[in-house]
């Protein structure tokens, strides 16, 4: 599926791997070409040229606010949320296709190298995090 996409973003044709980005996420869901120009557009514009949108992250969002609104519980802790993103497919259509086949096409592997990598990253974390739990039970790492 991603060998698709390599022309044009030669990443995707890169095994998987670790990559440093900047996301941008919305209230309500897009998809395509054009928005994703808008996005790096609006990513550039916000941060004085400093960012370069490499993914979507719509769900993160909602997630972040429930978390904040739960806090007023003082059952969570709204300063040790961690957000691990992995690509599960693309927010824009490979050349050829349009918007409207992409929303609709299967998720590349039904997304299982998403959730491996997801399991592979975070499962580190959290290991990292249980190891030292008496240098991070009062405060969060600084990471």
């Amino acid at each position: 599926f991603r060998a698709q996409f390599a022309e044009e973003l030669p990443n995707a044709a890169k095994p998987p791997f670790v990559l440093i980005g900047d996301s941008l996420g919305s209230s309500t869901y897009w998809h395509g070409a054009l928005l994703n120009d808008w996005a790096n557009d609006w990513m550039k514009l916000h941060t004085g040229g400093a960012a370069n949108f490499v993914m979507s992250n719509m769900e993160d969002n909602g997630t972040v606010t429930a978390l904040w609104r739960l806090s007023r519980t003082q059952l969570v802790d709204p300063q040790r949320v961690l957000v691990l993103r992995t690509a599960s497919n693309f927010s824009m259509p490979p050349p050829g296709k349009d918007a409207g086949w992409s929303t609709t096409a299967p998720y590349p592997a039904k997304g299982r190298p998403a959730g491996e990598s997801a399991y592979l990253v975070g499962n580190t974390v959290v290991e990292a995090l249980v190891a030292g739990w008496d240098d991070f039970k009062d405060a969060p790492p600084n990471r």
